[in-house]
């Protein structure tokens, strides 16, 4: 009985190792990024077909398509492509993020979450205290705690929380630099050989759409501040100090 169980524990013990695997390849090519490139990738198809000729054989989108490899080549094609365009919009929504929202919530929500965590450290006194360096600011403390939490705890419920939060703040600040591309595709401009728009109806879907980039910067903005509190807490609570 106790070699079946053995064997048992031994293929759980695989298939998690597996899974760890699967799970660390997919960390790398972060699956958020998809989402916001996914739906770049559709605003330029979209940009192709309002950039088309009025005759449907001179579709410039659908020569373009027409010498993409069929199968599984075209599938891996779109896949690398939502990628990029989800890499470029995170890097855009992240810069312009720091400027709406990160950085008012860095400066408000660290210095009262050391506070009232009561964190310990020489590092976190100089800071609270005023004493900090000048090369020393407030967002080289944050990474600071967060090679705290990686250097000692990296496979800690609270670290894989954390990860949880990033992804989530990266996805929607991709989705929001995302949406302003669109914003920009279904603008009534009818230079360059595009298809003109009625005005109020694209003005009115251009509206809507910075307005969703607002709200998705917000929700990345919010998602920031929880990972500054839980990375305090998660610190306080392992007793922890910051040297």
């Amino acid at each position: 009985m106790s070699e079946k169980k053995g064997v048992v524990d031994e293929a759980a013990s695989g298939v998690a190792v597996m899974f760890g695997r699967l799970g660390e390849f997919f960390h790398i090519f972060d699956l958020s990024f998809f989402v916001a490139g996914a739906s770049t990738v559709g605003a330029l198809l979209f940009l192709g077909w309002r950039s088309a000729s009025s005759t449907v054989a001179d579709l410039p989108l659908l020569v373009w398509l027409s010498g993409i490899p069929s199968g599984w080549r075209a599938g891996l094609a779109l896949m690398i492509a939502c990628y990029i365009c989800g890499l470029a919009t995170f890097s855009l929504g992240r810069a312009l993020n720091g400027q709406l929202f990160r950085r008012q919530v860095l400066q408000k929500t660290l210095t009262q979450a050391l506070k009232g965590q009561q964190l310990k450290g020489p590092i976190v006194a100089n800071f609270l205290d005023g004493k900090a360096p000048k090369q020393f600011p407030r967002w080289r403390l944050y990474i600071r705690l967060w090679q705290q939490l990686a250097a000692n705890h990296s496979q800690s419920v609270a670290f894989t929380h954390l990860s949880r939060y990033w992804a989530m703040a990266a996805t929607y600040d991709g989705v929001a630099a995302s949406l302003l591309v669109w914003a920009m595709v279904v603008s009534p401009i009818t230079g360059l050989g595009l298809r003109p728009f009625q005005l109020w109806p694209s003005v009115a879907a251009m509206v809507a759409l910075a307005c969703g980039a607002l709200l998705c910067f917000r929700q990345g903005g919010k998602y920031y501040e929880f990972q500054i509190e839980d990375l305090v807490a998660a610190l306080a609570v392992m007793k922890k100090e910051v040297d």
